[in-house]
C-alpha cells in the first residue's frame, strides 16, 4: 500500500479527475484500489518503463489530497 497525493480538481461533466505517477516500473498487468472514499481509478495513456501513470476519477473536488492506494503486480 502507498499514500499517493493528487489534486481532482479538472472536470468532466459532474466527476472530476486528475492524473498521478509512481515509481512501479511498467508489468504486464497492474491493479490499482483506493482504500478510502468514492473513486475510480486507472491505468492512463501515458506510461514509461520506470513509472507508471494512474487517472483517479471521483465525484468531488479534491485538492492536494493524499489517500492511500494498494497497487497489485501480477
Amino acid at each position: 500500500m502507498r499514500s499517493v497525493t493528487f489534486s481532482a480538481n479538472k472536470q468532466y461533466g459532474p466527476f472530476y479527475y486528475d492524473e498521478f505517477d509512481t515509481e512501479i516500473k511498467a508489468r504486464n498487468f497492474v491493479l490499482a484500489f483506493p482504500l478510502s472514499g468514492v473513486r475510480f481509478i486507472r491505468q492512463a495513456a501515458v506510461s514509461s518503463a520506470g513509472k507508471q501513470r494512474w487517472m483517479i476519477v471521483q465525484t468531488y473536488k479534491g485538492d492536494a489530497e493524499t489517500i492511500p492506494v494498494m497497487f497489485c503486480c501480477f
